[in-house]
C-alpha cells in the first residue's frame, strides 16, 4: 500500500468534482499499487465529456479505513 494525497477534485477541464463535496483536497488514501489500470470510461457529471482511458488506482481513505477499497482517478493524486 501507498499514501496518496488528494491534489484535485476534478479530472474534467470544466471542473466538475469526481467525489463528494465533503472531501477536501490534502485528503490521504491508501491506494494499491498493483491495482493500477488504464481502461476505465468517465462522463463528467456536469458538463457530459466522456473521457476513455483512464487511469484508476484502488484506494480507501486513511481515516476510514473500514470501508471497501474503490477505483479512483490516478489523476487526482498527481
Amino acid at each position: 500500500m501507498i499514501e496518496l494525497i488528494l491534489k484535485r477534485l476534478s479530472i474534467c477541464r470544466c471542473g466538475y468534482g469526481v467525489l463528494d463535496d465533503s472531501i477536501k483536497v490534502g485528503t490521504v488514501y491508501l491506494g494499491n499499487p498493483s491495482t493500477v489500470k488504464t481502461v476505465a470510461t468517465y462522463r463528467c457529471g456536469k458538463c457530459g465529456t466522456l473521457q476513455r482511458g483512464v487511469k484508476t488506482i484502488d484506494c480507501s481513505q486513511v481515516l476510514h479505513p473500514d470501508r471497501a477499497m474503490a477505483p479512483l482517478p490516478y489523476g487526482l493524486f498527481e
